[in-house]
């Protein structure tokens, strides 16, 4: 990592001495304006922790988007007000009635407060207090999918996906930016001084913020890190991450506030930086370049992208029986919805997904993928050798990758609990997980995912090769009554090519 920081380090210098038009980059340091969380879950007893740290002197406005796992369509949506130095924690857990929820007994303010009403049993949230500790519960919603008329809006749907987080600003030093950044910060007691303060000014008739949601905001500051957990209880194994950070998210745009539950912002809002550094192969070693995208979208999605682009994915794989071990991969492609629901599918992504299709594979968006593996001694499994669960679709010679998120199962045990998979990978909902299941042929070993079918996705200096992916191997063993687990980031590739105008 030492190396990436220092080239990341001088490409960045060399870029703010160049150019005033600010490039996104995937920060090593681990903060910055956009957090990227691989997965949350709640099946099978599993709860999910995320955490959310604003490490700077400043009051900021935050945009927390809970994204279910087909096609990162939003479940939950709200406005988070952080005081300086904050720590906003909070679990997604599975209720009684079988819906998602997130959970909460953080006190910083949220526009709307977290639970409240939402529309009704069983999504209308619940708050209770014992002990001096509030309890807030949050249902997910299916609104989102039943408005775009989407087949499959069952609440199993939303037990599996990912979370995003993006700054929207900063308080001012206006009058009313002092006040407000006032009523969120916490008193000696740590509880914030007047939440109802932000929530009137999104509330009719006379919220200010109705009209104006750039009244006493300035642009956002970075400065965020975020990690998350998996775990499940009745097991004792907990997995941890670290969420993505991308710094430079913005281009400078002051106007970025949005009213809770608005898609904005997003990776194709209006003044997101169409520009990333990515990180290439030169004759003379790794380099950091500024590729701009904006003539490949036309939005800056392309250039979020560009942050995650690998050609293939490597990681640990250990399903010894002697210790009952088990392995799960987590792999998410973070700004693939965007590509993939508009009239044609956008590069790196190949097919579109079909939102009020029927609930079949031809509905999905599918990418093929090939798995090489290798034991601890170099022993080898070529590819075509491995199987596939669900088995590869008909007319492909390759396994496929159907979701935005999803985990890997080796060997048929998942480490994470995750549903086994239906007998077609487009029924997720109540019919099956957001899990596919491979062989693999040693006790201990390791294996590369490659993806096999992606275009290419093109800047103005440097085309790359893959797709955008983020996620973990969540390893598990098991030593009679008591187990432990671990988790290890996947390993991705320097990925360029000659670029074609």
């Amino acid at each position: 990592m030492k190396m990436k920081k220092s080239l990341l380090s001088a490409a960045v210098a060399a870029g703010v001495a160049a150019s005033a038009q600010a490039q996104m980059y995937l920060n090593p340091e681990g903060t910055g304006q956009t957090l990227l969380y691989p997965i949350y879950t709640v099946e099978n007893g599993n709860v999910t922790a995320m955490h959310i740290v604003n490490t700077t002197d400043d009051a900021k406005a935050v945009k927390v988007r809970i994204l279910e796992g087909k096609n990162s369509d939003e479940v939950l949506d709200f406005n988070l007000y952080l005081s300086p130095r904050d720590h906003f924690a909070f679990g997604t857990i599975l209720t009684a009635d079988g819906v998602g929820a997130l959970v909460t007994t953080d006190n910083s303010c949220t526009a709307p407060a977290l639970g409240g009403p939402n529309g009704g049993a069983p999504y209308d949230g619940s708050t209770t207090t014992a002990n001096g500790v509030t309890t807030r519960i949050q249902p997910f919603v299916p609104y989102g999918l039943e408005n775009s008329d989407q087949t499959d809006t069952s609440d199993a749907r939303a037990w599996m996906g990912h979370v995003e987080v993006i700054e929207m600003g900063i308080f001012d030093n206006s009058t009313t930016g002092v006040a407000l950044e006032a009523a969120v910060t916490h008193n000696a007691m740590g509880v914030p001084a007047n939440c109802a303060a932000v929530v009137a000014e999104w509330t009719p008739p006379a919220g200010a913020w109705l009209t104006t949601p750039s009244l006493a905001m300035a642009s956002p500051t970075g400065g965020l890190y975020g990690f998350g957990y998996v775990l499940n209880v009745e097991d004792a194994a907990a997995f941890g991450y670290d969420a993505e950070a991308i710094e430079d998210f913005y281009a400078g745009s002051t106007d970025l506030h949005s009213r809770p539950g608005s898609v904005a912002p997003d990776f194709a809002t209006a003044g997101v930086a169409t520009s990333a550094w990515n990180l290439i192969e030169t004759a003379t070693g790794p380099q950091y370049v500024e590729n701009d995208y904006a003539n490949n979208l036309g939005t800056s999605v392309a250039a979020v992208s560009s942050l995650f682009m690998t050609s293939s994915i490597s990681n640990d794989v250990i399903v010894d029986p002697a210790v009952a071990a088990q392995t799960d991969w987590v792999v998410t492609f973070p700004s693939k919805k965007a590509h993939v629901n508009g009239v044609a599918a956008l590069a790196p992504f190949n097919e579109l997904f079909d939102a009020d299709g029927p609930d079949t594979i031809a509905s999905l968006s599918c990418e093929e993928i090939s798995i090489r593996e290798w034991s601890r001694e170099e022993a080898f499994t070529e590819p075509g050798d491995v199987t596939f669960s669900p088995e590869p679709i008909v007319n492909t010679v390759n396994p496929e990758l159907c979701y935005e998120t999803q985990v890997v199962s080796w060997n048929g045990e998942s480490a994470l609990n995750v549903r086994a998979p239906a007998t077609s990978p487009a029924a997720s909902g109540a019919n099956g997980g957001y899990r596919y299941d491979i062989d693999f042929s040693y006790d201990n070993g390791w294996a590369i995912m490659d993806f096999l079918t992606a275009r290419t996705l093109n800047g103005d200096v440097q085309a790359l090769e893959g797709l955008p992916v983020i996620g973990f191997a969540a390893t598990k063993y098991v030593n009679g009554e008591r187990s432990y687990g671990h988790s290890t980031e996947h390993k991705t590739d320097i990925v360029s090519s000659a670029l074609t105008p």
